[in-house]
């Protein structure tokens, strides 16, 4: 038996159709009556029968169908796992927030390729609620992030770049008149989460409980801009960050105001496995994002860590 045998299988009891399982797997029809054949002797059951010449499964094909299609799953993601556990290249997940709104990476990718100890770097998008799964299952070797969390268990976590937590509200907002904001400022506004995922900002959410009220959340957005367009046209508010000071600013029709009493940073950072087979390619990595303004040239247009446009 091999375990192309048995995807022909799977493929012939999906379709109950052999020619057009052959068609599938660029094969003759008489190449998978074959392989069925052999498999029905091997393991001395019928898999198939006909009834008005309609192909049909057996109850033992049924039953062999179900449990081949777990080995063949176990055997491919075997397979993967060890691909990529084995591979000198290196897999790169990057937060959906980020990979927006930064378009210089690719060249710092290629760079990295040609400089001593340096790889292949293979990257993707990344949904920021699977991003320490990812990791933790070595289908992503290491993650770039935005995020309030400090607690990855099972991960290493390095931080690029950090900036102070503010909230982004237009100027028509009532709170666009006060020079710092309060937890207890965020009752009854709706909140805009840039990123699709509330976790990126749990610290700031539990204040909000530890204060007697839960945020509204008015919507979940991935892109940054267009969370902003929505906060312009003050719908609600969203979270921002502000690195050179911490003093309320206007960007781009829309005003930064620092929180007072809330000074838990939003930060880039990284996350990797402490036990990844990779440890050393990865630290290799690491340094060169942190040295030679590397990650530096990857913010070109970052709303948080971004330069205010004063008007």
């Amino acid at each position: 038996m091999e375990i192309q045998q048995l995807r022909y299988f799977l493929s012939a009891s999906d379709t109950l159709n052999f020619t057009r399982t052959a068609n599938k797997f660029r094969t003759s029809r008489q190449a998978i009556s074959s392989s069925m054949q052999n498999l029905e002797s091997e393991f001395g059951i019928r898999l198939f029968e006909k009834n008005n010449n309609r192909l049909s499964l057996t109850r033992e094909g049924i039953d062999f169908s179900n449990r081949v299609r777990k080995t063949v799953k176990s055997f491919d993601d075997l397979s993967r796992d060890f691909y990529r556990y084995n591979s000198t290249d290196l897999i790169f997940g990057i937060d959906s927030i980020l990979i927006s709104h930064r378009t210089s990476f690719l060249e710092s990718l290629e760079k990295y390729q040609d400089i001593p100890g340096g790889c292949l770097i293979k990257f993707s998008q990344d949904p920021y609620r699977f991003a320490r799964q990812h990791v933790l299952e070595r289908q992503k070797d290491i993650c770039l992030l935005r995020t309030m969390e400090h607690d990855f268990p099972g991960c290493e976590r390095v931080e690029l770049k950090s900036a102070h937590l503010a909230l982004a509200v237009s100027g028509e907002n009532p709170l666009a008149s006060k020079e710092s904001i309060k937890v207890e400022d965020l009752k009854e506004q709706p909140l805009i989460v840039v990123g699709g995922h509330e976790l990126r900002y749990q610290y700031i959410l539990e204040a909000c409980r530890d204060a007697g009220f839960e945020c509204s959340i008015a919507a979940y957005i991935d892109e940054e801009e267009l969370a902003l367009d929505v906060v312009k046209h003050n719908v609600g508010v969203t979270f921002a960050g502000m690195y050179e000071h911490d003093e309320k600013e206007y960007v781009r029709g829309h005003y930064k105001i620092p929180f007072e009493d809330f000074r838990i940073n939003i930060d880039d950072c990284l996350i990797y496995r402490k036990d990844s087979a990779k440890l050393k390619q990865i630290q290799h990595f690491v340094n060169y994002l942190k040295t030679d303004n590397h990650w530096e040239s990857w913010n070109l247009k970052s709303y948080y860590f971004g330069k205010s446009e004063n008007s």
